[in-house]
């Protein structure tokens, strides 16, 4: 890892769920970052539709870009990047939807410094 490099482990854990996000952030640039890690998760059993599952992230003076999928009990590989004011730290969290009442849930958010 750069020194700017930071490792990330947000989570949700409610009932049925256990979503976890594990990766790394760092900067691309004073204005940019990138992160890339694995997506996990236990999905409750029998729900129709299926439920979906997100990642959020975001400059913490900017707000949340959010990546969907639909949840599967498997490890997705997961990479983007985003926007960011000069030095600004990033913030991540994960999130699932209960399926048939679409009501979505999220886990706390982590804040990362990654420097310029």
């Amino acid at each position: 890892m750069s020194a700017a490099e930071q490792k990330v482990r947000v989570g949700f854990y409610s009932g049925d769920w256990n979503l976890t996000f594990d990766g790394t952030v760092k900067p691309d640039g004073p204005t940019r970052y990138t992160y890339d890690g694995y997506l996990y998760a236990d999905c409750p059993p029998g729900r129709f539709p299926a439920p979906r599952i997100a990642l959020g992230h975001g400059a913490v003076s900017r707000g949340w870009q959010w990546e969907y999928d639909y949840c599967r009990t498997v490890q997705t590989h997961v990479w983007g990047e985003g926007e960011r004011g000069a030095g600004d730290s990033v913030e991540f969290k994960v999130g699932a939807n209960s399926g048939l009442a679409g009501v979505w849930q999220y886990g706390d958010s982590e804040a990362y410094d990654i420097g310029s």
